[in-house]
């Protein structure tokens, strides 16, 4: 039985191919760009709560329905993105992806009625799509001598 995955033998890495194949200008702005999704959706998600019984003065309960909303569609999101992938392409996906979520950040404070807030939902729960499209992008781009442990490396980023 062999013991490597895909019949490969490990090869150790070395600090410089590592560096040489995780630093090129695609990788390097596509990390970049997860960063700052991932870096801004926390920060929002953080708050959003907060801010439609605060500001906006809806009821925990109603919140509560947005917010679980929100969970409920980053797992449709996630199924979905799959199948755009493999039918659009990584970077039209992503791109869209993208989009939709900028979209309901901005709609944010444009939104009043709950049902609006649901919508904005909608949008805001792409962002982890990206993510679906991050990792596919990262597995196909690495060479094959580092893509295992280069994958994990940009993801630790």
């Amino acid at each position: 039985m062999d013991p490597y995955p895909r019949g490969r033998r490990v090869v150790p890495l070395d600090q410089r191919s590592v560096r040489l194949s995780c630093c090129s200008a695609v990788l390097t702005e596509d990390v970049a760009l997860q960063v700052l999704l991932i870096f801004v959706n926390q920060g929002f998600i953080g708050f959003y709560p907060t801010y439609l019984v605060e500001v906006r003065g809806l009821s925990p309960q109603v919140v509560s329905i947005v917010f679980s909303s929100y969970s409920a569609l980053v797992i449709f999101s996630q199924s979905v993105t799959g199948i755009c992938i493999g039918r659009f392409g990584a970077k039209l996906t992503v791109g869209i992806l993208t989009g939709l979520y900028v979209l309901g950040l901005i709609a944010v404070g444009f939104a009043r009625p709950p049902l609006q807030f649901l919508l904005v939902t909608v949008f805001l729960s792409q962002r982890p799509g990206t993510s679906v499209v991050n990792n596919t992008f990262l597995a196909e781009v690495l060479p094959d001598d580092i893509d295992d442990s280069g994958v994990g490396l940009l993801r630790t980023v």
